[in-house]
Parts: C-alpha cells; sequence; structure tokens
C-alpha cells in the first residue's frame, strides 16, 4: 500500500479519487455517444463529409473561444462551473436522444446538438484542467493530470466498444441516453467532495487583465511560450491518428474497418501505459517534454514504414506511450509554471493547442494522405515533430538567456505586457 502511495499519490486524496471514478464513468459515456454521433450522421446522410462536419461543429468553439471560457473559470468558483456544465452536457446528450427515439432527428438538428456540446465545453474544459490543482495541490499535480489521461484514454478504449453494443441491441438514441446518464457520476462526485480539503486558487480581480491577458501572460513566461508553440505544431502536424490510421488501414493496407479499429485500440492501449508511466515520475521539465516530442517524432516515423499490418500494430504501442508521456508532461509543466490567478486561461490556451487544433489538424492530414499517400502524411508528421523539438529547444534555451521571466503575479505580468 506505501508503495502504492508513493507511485499514485493523487488517488489517496479523497476529493480526487472521487472526481477519478466519476470521470471514467462520463468519459466512456463521451466517446459512447461520439461514435453514436458520427454513426448516425452516417446513416441519415451516406457522407463522411457530414460525418467531418459533425466533429468540427463540436470542436470549432474551443478554438474561436476559449480562451473567454478559461477567463471564466479564472473568475468563478471552479467547483459550481464543473456542476453547471456537466447538467447542460448532460441535458444535451439526453436531449439528442429523445429526438432520436421519437423520431425527430435530422443532420441539422444534430449539428446543432454538437455545436451546444462545443460551447458548453469552451467552459467545461479549463475549468475541469485548473480543478485538478485545487483537489491535489502543487505536490501531486504531475500524478494527477497522468491518472486523468489515462481516464480519458481508458474512456477512448471502453466507450466506443460500449457504443457498438449499445447501436447494435438498442439502437443510437438510446446511447445518447445512456450517456446523458454517466454525467450523474461526475456531478454526484463533486456535490460529495470537501470543499474545506480543496486548495482554491485565488480568483482574478480586475488587475489580472481580461480574456487576452492570458495569451501576454503565456507569451511573456519562456517555459509556457515554449510548452504551447511546440504542442501547436505537433498537434495540427502529427497528433492526427484517428485520421490518419483508418486512411493506411484502408488505402495502404487494403483492410476493413475491424482492422482499422484494432490498430486504434492498440494506439490506445500503449496511451494508456504511457499515461501511467508519467504518472510515477518526478515533476515534469521542459527538456522531458522537448524530448518526448522528438522520440514521439521518430516513433510516428517507425509506423509510416511499417510494411504490415502486424508490424504496424507492434509499433503503433510505443508510439502510443510516447504521445501520452508527451501530452501529459505539456500539460503539467504548463500546471507547474503559471500562476494561480491564470491558471484557468493558460489551460484554455491548453484545450485551444491541443482539441481545438482537431478541425485543422484533420484537415491538413486527410489532404496530406489525398495528396501524397498516408505513408508519407504520417512520416511527415513524424519529421515536422522532431525537427520542432530541436529548434525549439534551441529557442527556448535562448529565450531563457536574453530575457528570463519568472511567473510572478498576473497584476505584474499584464502590467509589464502592457
Amino acid at each position: 500500500m506505501r508503495r502504492l502511495q508513493r507511485g499514485f499519490p493523487a488517488l489517496f486524496v479523497r476529493n480526487y479519487r472521487l472526481f477519478f471514478v466519476g470521470q471514467f464513468v462520463s468519459v466512456t459515456g463521451v466517446w459512447m455517444q461520439r461514435l453514436a454521433q458520427d454513426w448516425l450522421v452516417l446513416q441519415l446522410t451516406g457522407s463522411g463529409v457530414a460525418v467531418g462536419a459533425t466533429t468540427a461543429l463540436q470542436f470549432t468553439p474551443i478554438l474561436l473561444a476559449g480562451i473567454w471560457g478559461g477567463h471564466v473559470a479564472d473568475k468563478v468558483d471552479r467547483r459550481k462551473l464543473l456542476l453547471a456544465t456537466q447538467t447542460c452536457a448532460m441535458l444535451l446528450a439526453v436531449g439528442l436522444g429523445v429526438i432520436t427515439l421519437t423520431g425527430h432527428v435530422t443532420v441539422w438538428s444534430i449539428y446543432l446538438f454538437a455545436l451546444m456540446t462545443g460551447v458548453v465545453t469552451v467552459f467545461d474544459n479549463p475549468a475541469r484542467q485548473a480543478f485538478i490543482h485545487e483537489m491535489v495541490g502543487a505536490d501531486s499535480i504531475a500524478n494527477a493530470v497522468s491518472l486523468t489521461s489515462a481516464v480519458q484514454t481508458g474512456g477512448r478504449i471502453v466507450g466506443p466498444a460500449v457504443a457498438g453494443i449499445a447501436i447494435a441491441a438498442v439502437g443510437s438514441g438510446w446511447a445518447f441516453v445512456l450517456n446523458g446518464l454517466t454525467y450523474l457520476a461526475v456531478l454526484f462526485a463533486l456535490w460529495r467532495m470537501d470543499v474545506d480539503e480543496l486548495h482554491p486558487d485565488p480568483h482574478a480581480d480586475g488587475r489580472g487583465g481580461g480574456a487576452l491577458a492570458g495569451v501576454r501572460y503565456a507569451w511573456r513566461t519562456p517555459v509556457l511560450r515554449t510548452t504551447l508553440v511546440l504542442l501547436a505544431v505537433v498537434a495540427n502536424f502529427a497528433m492526427n491518428f484517428g485520421v490518419l490510421i483508418p486512411l493506411l488501414t484502408k488505402l495502404t493496407f487494403d483492410a476493413d474497418a475491424g482492422t482499422a479499429g484494432m490498430l486504434l485500440s492498440v494506439f490506445a492501449v500503449g496511451s494508456v501505459l504511457g499515461a501511467l508511466s508519467s504518472a510515477v515520475r518526478d515533476s515534469p521539465t521542459v527538456m522531458r517534454f522537448l524530448v518526448a516530442t522528438g522520440m514521439f517524432g521518430l516513433f510516428t516515423l517507425g509506423v509510416s514504414v511499417m510494411p504490415t499490418v502486424q508490424y504496424t500494430a507492434v509499433a503503433l504501442v510505443p508510439t502510443g506511450v510516447v504521445a501520452l508521456v508527451c501530452m501529459t508532461t505539456a500539460q503539467s509543466t504548463l500546471q507547474l509554471h503559471t500562476t494561480p490567478e491564470m491558471r484557468g486561461r493558460v489551460m484554455a490556451l491548453f484545450s485551444i493547442v491541443f482539441l481545438g487544433s482537431n478541425p485543422v489538424g484533420a484537415i491538413l492530414a486527410g489532404w496530406l494522405a489525398q495528396t501524397f499517400g498516408p505513408r508519407w502524411a504520417m512520416g511527415i508528421g513524424g519529421v515536422v515533430s522532431v525537427v520542432a523539438a530541436a529548434l525549439v529547444a534551441l529557442w527556448h534555451r535562448h529565450s531563457v538567456r536574453a530575457a528570463p521571466v519568472e511567473a510572478g503575479t498576473a497584476a505584474e505580468v499584464t502590467a509589464a505586457a502592457a
């Protein structure tokens, strides 16, 4: 037990333990809905473009307005904000289920629900990311971030499998309703938390500036700037396996959807292992993030040249590991090097970079695969990751030497930026 506590200290914090269990149930439901939603759009339209439009509508609000969601997360009680956003998400899921079960669903209504879900995510995601620090404090934040990433990836494995069974047995409508019910788990966790054991960040006041003050603050802090810039490049050019693996399966190996699902699951298993390995490591550093990014690029290059499906599956396991090490290290670094009153806005920038890049990255990956082939698209992403990690490492070293900026108060940094 003592060894377990040393390896996963966040799980021995009651508030985080409640959150951890509730999140796993809820995230499983979210991934279940995504598959059911895409499947229903495909049934209604028979169009892959329509499926892509649904995904774009769900992520575009984060890209356009994510920083304002982070500003709200810095101004209010994050636990109460999460109770509100999770309730809204639950009602949207149940509402979509009801109109589907009653036969009134259309592709336009699905678009509308996807867009509204994206708007809720604008406020939910930065609040949820910043709230992790309030539950565990600075000492266990890296461990908690890694465990939360493991939950997200585990839900990505379990959710689609449950969705497939639910769709086949009772249809997409009940899958949406079931997802709505899973939100009760995280709502119960938030309600049962002991608020006296939380480590609340001070709310931003007028001196902390508005939403754009978070952008200025992140840009003037070398560690934050380095992490966000490199993550933006990698997320857009290389972390597009959800698009490229099906294309590689179909166009290169001439295999079926079952093979694509198997390869995606193998990658997800590697991701879980990567998240767990990050959880037992010491506090993250910028150098670890840079090294992990370079290794991710090299492994992605390796996947792009694998001659068979079997070799590709083997290569995807370590690629999934380093991909999650890269992501969790970036997130933990941002958490540890951000002042409390700016945490929501900085984590909103993380969401913009990592989630908001989905529409852009997916289109870019699809165009590269169509123009040059899936292998080249994946290989280009690997090369870009390696080169970007090397260049950003040199840039970061020069930035720190030329103009070191410590993470002072938000008011000080905002005043300096102005």
